[in-house]
């Protein structure tokens, strides 16, 4: 699908001035979320400031209009996992848990531990990383980055 400039145009000055709305447009049912690393700057301030506690993060993300969170969980006792759960619920926000993959035999029990973890949170789902690095690093064209997520699927 291609669009035009004016398009373009008429849909980001619609993205504006609904941002511009703040709280009205806020409950309109977006579920778009965000990934951590996309405030990093805030995550590690408030990491300073609370610690492991993500529920001021979930916060912080709501206010800004997020529908759900991405982020590394870790391992967490059942009390905490549960005060997290039960805010992102209150918020009707989504979590999404963000995993390590093992490095060997020696580090399954903390790959374990995250995906209970993540479960006890109330994440919908988990995410990982199989590559390295990112793509353009790991494949010299999109060619071979197709054959090898063709490969995958197998």
């Amino acid at each position: 699908m291609k669009i035009s400039r004016r398009e373009m145009l008429i849909g980001s000055s619609s993205l504006l001035a609904s941002a511009a709305l703040g709280d009205e447009t806020k409950d309109a049912g977006t579920s778009l979320g965000v990934i951590e690393y996309s405030y990093s700057t805030r995550r590690a301030a408030d990491r300073a400031k609370n610690g492991n506690d993500l529920v001021p993060f979930l916060e912080y993300v709501h206010s800004a209009g997020a529908g759900g969170l991405q982020i590394s969980l870790g391992v967490r006792d059942a009390d905490d996992a549960k005060r997290l759960r039960d805010r992102a619920e209150a918020l009707g926000m989504y979590l999404e848990g963000s995993l390590r993959l093992p490095r060997d035999k020696a580090d399954l029990d903390r790959f374990n531990a995250e995906i209970h973890t993540a479960k006890a949170c109330g994440a919908t789902l988990a995410r990982t990383v199989a590559l390295s690095g990112r793509r353009y690093e790991n494949f010299d064209s999109a060619a071979a980055f197709r054959e090898f997520a063709a490969r995958s699927e197998r």
